[in-house]
């Protein structure tokens, strides 16, 4: 697939959807639009569904996709597995929660333990660290509690990214969706 380097632009001069990455590199903008052109058009990727993510996810990878229910009992053993197996992790949400966009997805960034202050025994509990692709150069709307006291920024407007607690996420989310990336794994072509 061939595309130029033009990108569609709001009124602020920011792209319509996916911005540069924090090092100023413009390979999502314009891997968006391959992906774009692949779908007819930005409108078919800006129809939030289920099926999207999944897709998009396989389609960007070349990589299996898994749904991992939040409600499994083992959810979080596995979820800390896959992230540690460096696999691509995406989430949907499918409700107006916490200030989280209904219809939109996120991507997991980071699984961080933090000392639970509520325990006197050392307990630690599980933040997953999101992060908001679509923020569009505006605040990331996350409402819901904070981890400062934790010594954790709950919120970082510049890099799009907020913390939950494991509670509050898989209240928040149905499933997270994996692109099983291994690097034991030969891609051949024929």
């Amino acid at each position: 697939m061939i595309i130029d380097d033009r990108l569609p632009m709001l009124k602020s001069d920011l792209p319509v959807n996916a911005g540069p990455s924090e090092g100023s590199g413009w390979w999502l903008p314009l891997l968006e639009k391959a992906y774009a052109k692949m779908n007819v058009n930005y409108e078919n990727l800006n129809n939030a569904r289920i099926e999207n993510v999944k897709e998009a996810l396989r389609a960007l990878t070349g990589m299996p996709v898994k749904e991992l229910p939040t409600r499994r009992k083992k959810f979080v053993k596995q979820l800390k597995e896959s992230f540690m197996s460096n696999y691509a992790l995406s989430v949907f949400s499918p409700y107006d929660k916490l200030g989280l966009k209904k219809d939109h997805s996120y991507n997991i960034v980071d699984l961080i333990e933090v000392a639970d202050e509520l325990s006197n025994d050392g307990t630690k509990i599980v933040a997953v660290k999101l992060r908001d692709p679509w923020t569009r150069g505006h605040n990331v709307a996350y409402s819901g509690p904070g981890f400062d006291k934790y010594g954790q920024t709950s919120i970082n407007d510049v890099n799009k990214t907020f913390m939950m607690s494991m509670k509050d996420f898989r209240s928040s989310f149905d499933s997270v969706y994996i692109a099983m990336l291994a690097n034991s794994w030969k891609i051949t072509q024929r």
